[in-house]
């Protein structure tokens, strides 16, 4: 059996949104449209980054309170999208952890397996409810009135023909005024757009390694167990004597009552010692991967 697992969920979402780079599609014109979609989105990413940062410097300077807080938004976009390339440029990487995973994880005790798999879809659901809820805020501000005093500040920044319409956070826009029709309206909906692609980033970045871990602790619980019966007699839940051939899948056989083949139980323990050692070895090198 295949070992369960949610990490595919990141792959897929960093291809819908445009993060990443190879393309599986049988037919050459789709491979050449996500390309081309791929670009386009790293082309508005780029642009929004540097458009940000010029608006900080040259009209945000203006007021020093209102200058920090876009300066720090600066850098959590920066780091958002440093944090972007990183998965891009160690995607095949990741994908070789998914295979590792389906490969050579334990599916022997299914409890175990599912409770781990469980936890870290909590993980995941209570990172990207979080991240959304804190990112949501800056949408919903932006529909609470201001004062009159805050209305002329923002006038007198950005230079707004209508300053009482406010944006998420300011880009830098030449020769257009983005609080004027349909420019605003434009760029409303734009960082919309750019907040959700920060939203996905926040999920991979926050959650990605808590639930590696948390399908890692599972295993070393299945791990323990064997550990716990080496040189016992194993038996099933009837009762009856079994042997392990593969403790990783749960394979296992049972010697007929009535047959006279016999099996030296020290061999046996030797044999299913170096199952577990085996098995042990393989979560050392999984957690060197991940560590990397």
């Amino acid at each position: 059996m295949t070992f369960p697992h949610s990490l595919k969920f990141f792959v897929n979402i960093m291809q819908a949104c445009g993060y990443r780079s190879r393309y599986e599609f049988k037919k050459k014109w789709q491979n050449q449209l996500m390309r081309i979609y791929c670009f386009v989105f790293h082309l508005i990413a780029v642009t929004a980054l540097i458009s940000h940062l010029l608006s900080t410097t040259t009209r945000s300077i203006r007021y020093l309170p209102e200058f920090c807080q876009r300066l720090f938004e600066d850098l959590a976009f920066y780091l958002f999208w440093g944090e972007c390339v990183f998965y891009k440029v160690t995607l095949n990487r990741f994908d070789k952890l998914m295979n590792f995973m389906q490969q050579h994880f334990s599916t022997a005790n299914m409890q175990i397996v599912q409770s781990s798999h469980v936890r870290a879809v909590f993980c995941l659901r209570l990172v990207l409810i979080l991240t959304a809820a804190s990112l949501s805020f800056s949408i919903i501000e932006t529909y609470f009135p201001v004062s009159d005093e805050e209305t002329e500040l923002l006038r007198y920044i950005y230079k707004r023909a209508r300053p009482e319409r406010r944006l998420q956070t300011n880009f830098w826009i030449p020769f257009l005024d983005d609080s004027e029709s349909p420019t605003y309206e434009i760029m409303f909906y734009l960082e919309f757009y750019l907040i959700f692609l920060i939203a996905v980033s926040s999920t991979v970045s926050f959650a990605a390694i808590p639930m590696l871990v948390t399908y890692m602790e599972g295993q070393y619980e299945i791990l323990y167990l064997h550990v716990k019966m080496i040189g016992s007699v194993h038996r099933d839940h009837y009762g009856d004597v079994i042997y392990y051939t593969n403790f990783e899948t749960g394979s296992t056989f049972k010697l007929n009552p009535r047959s006279d083949w016999k099996i030296n139980q020290v061999v046996y323990d030797r044999y299913y010692c170096h199952q577990v050692i085996k098995f042990h070895r393989k979560l050392l090198r999984f957690q060197d991967k991940v560590s990397l």
